[in-house]
């Protein structure tokens, strides 16, 4: 069953032109309890007092439970991005949730398969939160994350994902630019979609776990015709639809 939230906007700055971060601080209840990958539904008041709802994956990893993180791509004339944007230093705003079932499946935990997370645009929220959360608690698995974004100033956190793969030999990731001519970090940026990146898999970061696609569990998250795009290209390489997971954002 949901719970409502009531929290209070302590933390509002710009990634990119058009996106966001935003932190809540948990007012009543005062922590969340959710699982990495999870959303929570924000309420949108209406004139009248009609209510609009609009799902927000959770950037933050169940760690931080009495604050919640969302990284937003504001949309003109949007019915979450306009309100979102509107929002004021110590505004109060509510949520339903947490819900949704994009997570590391149970038996997937912990069995020793590389995880490949596969993210475009603000896809990337729902895939650091379950990084962040199971790379500390399984760090003898392969962590790779591919992330797609247009241009390289699209690209934010880059510097925590750096430190991240420094710090854990079994985390690597590589940002993808569909739409720039050239890169400046080449060690982690390439050009081209993210289909590229998983072609390469096997010879940017080895052979996986067992040899083949089918040997992955994947977690893609981003655009929804995307999305489907990307699955469809991972069963037609031979991935196991059992250990292809989505969430496709509307």
């Amino acid at each position: 069953m949901l719970q409502t939230f009531h929290t209070r906007l302590t933390h509002k700055e710009k990634f990119t032109p058009d996106v966001y971060l935003f932190k809540f601080l948990c007012i009543n209840p005062d922590i969340i309890r959710f699982e990495a990958g999870q959303y929570v539904i924000l309420q949108v008041p209406q004139p009248g007092g009609e209510v609009k709802k609009k799902l927000y994956s959770i950037f933050s990893p169940p760690t931080e439970m009495k604050t919640f993180d969302l990284v937003v791509k504001l949309v003109q004339n949007g019915i979450g991005s306009t309100y979102l944007s509107s929002l004021q230093l110590g505004d109060e705003v509510i949520f339903d949730g947490p819900a949704g079932i994009f997570t590391l499946k149970e038996e997937g935990k912990h069995n020793g398969r590389d995880k490949v997370f596969i993210a475009t645009g603000t896809g990337i929220a729902p895939a650091r939160s379950m990084i962040l959360e199971h790379l500390k608690k399984h760090p003898d698995e392969r962590f790779i994350l591919l992330w797609g974004v247009p241009k390289e100033e699209d690209v934010y956190f880059y510097d925590e994902w750096k430190k991240l793969h420094d710090e854990n030999p079994n985390f690597n990731f590589i940002v993808f630019l569909s739409r720039a001519v050239a890169v400046s970090k080449p060690d982690h940026f390439m050009l081209g979609r993210v289909n590229k990146g998983i072609d390469e898999l096997h010879t940017k970061f080895g052979k996986p776990t067992g040899g083949t696609y089918a040997d992955l569990d994947v977690y893609i998250a981003g655009d929804r015709d995307i999305v489907e795009s990307i699955r469809q290209y991972l069963l037609a390489l031979g991935a196991d639809p059992l250990h292809v997971v989505t969430e496709k954002f509307v």
